[in-house]
């Protein structure tokens, strides 16, 4: 990505003591939750922990939010444990929806598809003629999303595509295949390979950042410049108060670096290796890889990291259980990226919907390409079956 350059984007330094962060700390080896990547200069520091308060910054009515939206920061929907995180609960989540029309899959955009945006500024303005979105009676398929956690995204976006591609040509083993998931890219307009979102429908960290301001504040923005038509219908005049792209660039810039140059959680030092080696004996291993390393041409600080973020962000079919209907690129109904693990320790709810409230039922919930590892975790004893929960719970 070339970073936006937008008037007043030089004060962004001066922006840190503002927000109260002090003076940044320096790279360590291990950073600290909600720190940035060790092997910035001091220039990329002193950016980064502006962005962490720009990412924190609640947007108000004169700064573009709505007409509909679902949140009014970045943090409030990722900021379990630090700004980053996962959504502290089910106010966080979102609704994903989809039908059939004509016998094709559709993402039902007449009618507000196919993400909802459950608030409107009818909350903050009396008499507002735009009210939050709800669920058609269209929609055959409504998939609740949990907010996934933004740690170590850039290390994620540094991983080579063919490194994806090797994964995915491997040969079947015990029922697993996986595929990567080609998307249209909106900015580019290249056909790129997704690897961010429940379902890696996401191919980049610039157009998450984007999407993400739009679809879930409201924020129009240089890369994605229409408001969003509340349930499918133009918005009345008068209703959008603020002129359009709401933010010049300067916002966007903030949330991509952010998450580029956040680090990912170091598993605790109290990691059970008994319940890692189990964890790989029974297969699960297949998918959730337990390393890999990025690409050399990357930014200095991502460039050739070997990496844990036990997942090799690839296509696979978790069952009936687990299907939601919802279609995104090359994804099926029933068809989920692997989810990385680190940073597994701070959630509270796990699967793409938060169903399971403990990491065994969230095991046990697998389906699918994953049903011979979930029969071998349920047919060991149960002190082996805590010790791998032990393990995932130290990641």
């Amino acid at each position: 990505m070339k970073w936006f350059t937008v008037p007043g984007a030089g004060l962004a330094l001066g922006v840190v003591s503002m927000l109260g962060a002090g003076s940044p700390p320096s790279a360590q080896k291990a950073p600290k939750l909600g720190f940035p990547v060790s092997g910035l200069d001091r220039q990329e520091d002193l950016l980064f922990w502006a962005a962490a308060g720009v990412f924190g910054f609640n947007v108000g009515v004169q700064k573009g939010l709505g007409p509909v939206f679902n949140g009014t920061s970045c943090r409030e929907c990722h900021g379990v444990g630090a700004p980053g995180g996962a959504g502290a609960n089910s106010a966080s989540d979102v609704f994903v929806i989809g039908g059939i029309r004509d016998g094709e899959y559709s993402d039902l955009a007449d009618l507000g598809g196919p993400i909802l945006q459950q608030k409107s500024l009818g909350r903050k303005i009396k008499n507002y003629p735009v009210h939050g979105e709800k669920i058609p009676a269209e929609a055959l398929f409504v998939s609740r999303r949990t907010s996934p956690q933004l740690f170590g995204l850039g290390l994620i976006e540094a991983i080579d595509d063919q490194t994806l591609l090797d994964l995915a040509s491997r040969p079947e083993h015990d029922g697993v295949k996986g595929k990567v998931n080609w998307v249209l890219n909106p900015l580019s307009q290249q056909t790129e390979i997704g690897r961010f979102g429940w379902k890696a429908q996401i191919s980049d960290l610039e157009w998450f950042a984007s999407f993400a301001y739009l679809n879930e504040i409201g924020v129009t923005n240089p890369l994605m410049q229409e408001e969003i038509k509340p349930s499918g219908k133009a918005i009345p005049q008068g209703a959008d108060l603020v002129q359009d792209p709401e933010d010049i660039g300067a916002d966007i810039d903030s949330f991509y670096r952010f998450m580029t140059f956040l680090a990912p959680p170091a598993p605790l030092p109290s990691l059970d290796l008994a319940g890692k080696r189990l964890f790989g004996a029974i297969g699960c291993e297949r998918c959730h890889v337990p390393s890999l390393t990025t690409k050399p041409d990357a930014h200095p600080a991502l460039a050739s990291k070997v990496i844990a973020p036990y997942s090799d962000f690839l296509l696979h079919d978790m069952g009936p259980g687990l299907a939601d209907g919802i279609r995104q690129g090359d994804a099926t109904g029933s068809e989920f990226r692997t989810a990385p693990l680190w940073g597994l320790r701070l959630k509270k709810r796990f699967l793409h919907d938060g169903r399971a409230k403990t990491l065994d039922l969230a095991i046990r919930a697998h389906g699918g390409e994953a049903t011979v590892s979930r029969s071998r975790y349920l047919s060991l004893k149960g002190p082996e079956r805590k010790q791998v929960q032990r393990f995932l719970a130290g990641l």
